[in-house]
Order: C-alpha cells, then sequence, then structure tokens
C-alpha cells in the first residue's frame, strides 16, 4: 500500500528467506525483528544501521556509547556487539564504521540540515557527528566477509536501483493507457515480466562476456536496444512460430551484447570487478 513505510510492509507478512541466502538491507527496512528471524533460520544480512539503535559489550552486557567509542577511532572500525535494547530480542552481529571523506561528510550534513529544516527543526550534534561514518551491520563471520569488503557488497544493493529506472523510463510502468482495473492489471503485469525477462538475459550474457573478455554489459543500453525492435520481437511472438523467435533473439542477442557493453574507467572498479578483486582503495558509499 502506498501509505506504508517498508519497514511495515517488510513486517506485514511472510517473507521467505532461504537458509545462507544474503540480503542487502536499506535503511528504510531496518528491523531487528527481520535481522532476529534471519540469524535463527541461517541466512544472513548486511544492512546499513540506524545510530539510535542501542548496542551493548557481549562480554559485560554495559551499553556502548557509540559516539565516544568512533571518536577514538581513525579510519575503520569493527567490533562484535550485542544489538537491540530488549535483552529477549538481541542479536549478536558485527559492528563495521568505516570513516568517510570529508566531501561526503559535508554532503551528508547539509542533506541532514535541509531535511531538518523542512520539518523547523535543528539536527542534533551526535546526527552530525555520526555524518562522519558509514556504518553497516551483519551477521556474516569475518572469514567470509573481510572488512574492506563489506561496503563493495553493500554497494550490489544499487543493481535494484538501476532495474527500477529502466522500469520507469523505458518500460514507462506508470504510463497506463486505460481507467478499467483488469486492464491496468494486465499492463503493469505484463511490463514487470517483460523486466524479469530482460533481466534474465542480462545476467546470462553479462556473466557470459565477463568470463570471456572481462566487459561488463550495460543493461541500460540493453533496455534501449531492446526496445527498438519490440515491434519485431511482437510480431514473432503473436505469429506463435517459436522456433523462427527463438532463432531470432539467439542471433540478436549474441550481436547486441557486444554492442551494449559498458565504457572502461580506469580510476574505478565495476561491480564484477569489486566482486573479484576488491576495492582499489577505501571504497566509501555516498
Amino acid at each position: 500500500p502506498g501509505r506504508s513505510s517498508d519497514s511495515r510492509f517488510i513486517q506485514s507478512g511472510p517473507v521467505e528467506f532461504l537458509r545462507k541466502d544474503l540480503i542487502l538491507f536499506d535503511l528504510g527496512y531496518f528491523s531487528l525483528k527481520i535481522f532476529s528471524t534471519l540469524v535463527h533460520q541461517g541466512s544472513f544480512f548486511l544492512s546499513r544501521f540506524i545510530y539510535q539503535t542501542a548496542l551493548y559489550d557481549p562480554v559485560s552486557c554495559e551499553q556502548i556509547n557509540l559516539i565516544e567509542r568512533l571518536k577514538q577511532v581513525k579510519s575503520t572500525y569493527q567490533a562484535t556487539v550485542l544489538m537491540g535494547k530488549s535483552k529477549k530480542d538481541r542479536i549478536l552481529c558485527r559492528f563495521v564504521a568505516i570513516r568517510a571523506n570529508e566531501e561526503i561528510a559535508n554532503q551528508r550534513r547539509r542533506k541532514l540540515k535541509r531535511q531538518c529544516g523542512q520539518k523547523c527543526r535543528q539536527p542534533s550534534k551526535e546526527a552530525l557527528e555520526m555524518c562522519n561514518w558509514t556504518i553497516m551491520v551483519t551477521n556474516i563471520p569475518l572469514e567470509h566477509l573481510p572488512l574492506d569488503m563489506v561496503a563493495a557488497v553493500y554497494s550490489l544493493r544499487w543493481q535494484i536501483e538501476l532495474l527500477f529506472k529502466q522500469i520507469k523510463s523505458q518500460l514507462r510502468i506508470e504510463k497506463i493507457n486505460t481507467a478499467q482495473e483488469y486492464r491496468c492489471r494486465c499492463e503493469i503485469l505484463g511490463k514487470m515480466i517483460m523486466a524479469i525477462l530482460i533481466q534474465q538475459i542480462h545476467s546470462h550474457y553479462n556473466i557470459k562476456i565477463w568470463n570471456s573478455s572481462r566487459r561488463e554489459v550495460s543493461i541500460e543500453k540493453l533496455y534501449k536496444r531492446l526496445n527498438e525492435r519490440s515491434k519485431i520481437i511482437l510480431d514473432l511472438i503473436l505469429r506463435k512460430n517459436f522456433s523462427s523467435f527463438t532463432k531470432y533473439m539467439t542471433k540478436e542477442m549474441d550481436r547486441l551484447a557486444k554492442t551494449c557493453l559498458k565504457g572502461v574507467q580506469n580510476n574505478r572498479r565495476n561491480i564484477m570487478e569489486l566482486l573479484e578483486f576488491g576495492p582499489v582503495n577505501k571504497y566509501l558509499l555516498p
């Protein structure tokens, strides 16, 4: 529902996660209840941290003064902590803090002041201080996720934003050509099915070309090229000639994938390089 927040939505009904799944959470989905469920069923989470959440020392069970603790840290800090105020619901997890550079920290402070100004209030000193840090929590053991890979793995979450962008800009999911409910549903579902198909095609060729030539396929370019050929593809589908459709798509996609490659940026690593080699320097989130 449009009036439900992200965190309320994910807690409103059963969400199926498999054992050993890794789920990347945005701040909007930060939920100790969901994290606890994942821990108990053997799944993993990696999430940005809401700094007002209580943290406790797992040995002494004393509450950690986060601001004072981070004042003693120069660059990165990690520790095993108990997260959550209620003793019954506390979660044992890794706490990871990475100091942001001055440009990013100032950018965050400006955004925070602008948001507080819209609500006619001033940001707290603690909130301004926390702008200096990128903080995440996870239950992934250190041997499976080293400190320098935490932010790099979390950056994969941005891929879903790129997918949403294409659904809006190329498939134009918000443009509905009917006022009838069931036709509207069919149109939206049709576009979502197409988005899933394109995502599957992109994943297949992205891995294939990466393994052969260490290049990535741009999902934005792929959407545009397929959009240009949408009438041809639709005509083949409506003819119900599956062999002609398969032959055309196989030939066309092999050619398209090579013309939809991402440009090479020498000053930063792409997603596949981050996963395979790790970050060049300390990888910080904006």
